[in-house]
């Protein structure tokens, strides 16, 4: 029985696990294409920021309303934190490409929730509101224009699995726990039947495609595999993304655990993971597909995550942003 304390630690565990996966898949993203971790790259897209969404929706209903918590809590580090990637990247790159617009990297999450938590007031007044934002998640593929301006299309391809969070009731947890059996078997029927698409001709052929429909940040044009090619892949993303999160909700553990203390720093590391994953790969060069490189990958990954856990972290981070909070907000 998942019990809901104030600290509720399955779903700072479910937090912890994801926040893993958010680091080995940066870990790994620039290395996947011709690499035995397509395959691992492509089973964790498609269920961990979805997931990550439905999440920070099912918490939305503290803050819904208070525009000044939302704020706080994602437009504030969102600008603090792209801020200091410019400064990080003007001293090592020795270039500014100062645009609040467009590029975020990691720190659209953030840009996406301070939207989706600004508009959810009017959303939920709206009829058959998860439908129509899955439907116009397919739409916004058909144009260009939307990319990655100001995390447009991510924050609409989103937006369906965010108010899947907020509307879902705290039974709902229990339910999927007492249903692991089937939801376990059903999900490697459907890994199984995905691994044989991943790895036959078909899919080989359109792996940047796959990829990228994943990533839910460019036209259907762009991803070089036609328009309708793409909103298929797209299509089939949204019950699979749902398949897999409840899989991943129904086998994450309810006791204390190590990932319930990665989850409670899930910020901290989503912020400064990257710096990490960016110096780790100017300084190394691996044969990733070798058992030595694939064992530096998952070993610093979970280094990585546990150092930016210790609890001096979170402090340092959260006085910063308190000491923000009362020079730019009105009390």
């Amino acid at each position: 029985m998942v019990k809901f304390l104030e600290r509720n630690i399955y779903l700072d565990n479910v937090k912890g696990l994801l926040i893993f996966f958010v680091v080995i898949g940066h870990m790994i993203e620039g290395h996947i294409y011709n690499s035995i971790w397509f395959i691992p790259y492509l089973y964790i897209y498609i269920f961990h920021m979805p997931l990550f969404i439905f999440i920070s929706g099912y918490f939305s209903k503290k803050t819904v309303n208070d525009q000044v918590k939302i704020f706080s809590r994602f437009l504030l580090p969102f600008f603090v934190s792209i801020s200091l990637g410019y400064v990080v990247q003007s001293i090592f790159i020795k270039r500014l490409n100062l645009n609040f617009l467009v590029n975020y990297g990691a720190l659209w999450y953030f840009l996406s929730l301070f939207i989706m938590c600004l508009l959810l007031p009017i959303v939920i007044k709206i009829r058959c509101n998860i439908l129509i934002l899955f439907f116009f998640s397919l739409v916004i593929g058909f144009f260009s224009a939307s990319g990655t301006f100001l995390s447009l299309s991510r924050t609409i391809c989103f937006f369906g699995y965010f108010l899947l969070g907020y509307y879902c009731p705290i039974s709902f947890f229990s339910y999927i726990k007492n249903k692991k059996i089937p939801i376990v078997v059903i999900t490697l029927i459907i890994s199984i039947l995905l691994y044989f698409f991943f790895t036959s001709r078909y899919g080989l052929q359109h792996i940047r495609g796959i990829v990228l429909t994943l990533l839910r940040s460019d036209a259907y044009k762009d991803m070089e595999i036609g328009q309708i090619t793409g909103l298929l892949f797209r299509a089939i993303t949204i019950p699979l993304s749902i398949l897999f999160g409840v899989f991943v909700l129904a086998c994450t553990p309810e006791k204390l655990t190590i990932l319930s203390y990665l989850g409670r720093a899930s910020v901290i590391i989503y912020i400064f993971h990257v710096y990490y994953v960016s110096l780790f790969w100017r300084l190394f060069t691996l044969d990733e597909d070798s058992i030595l490189g694939m064992a530096i990958i998952i070993i610093s990954s979970i280094g990585i995550t546990v150092f930016l856990s210790i609890p001096v972290f979170k402090k340092m981070y959260n006085r910063c942003m308190i000491i923000l909070e009362k020079i730019i907000i009105l009390a």
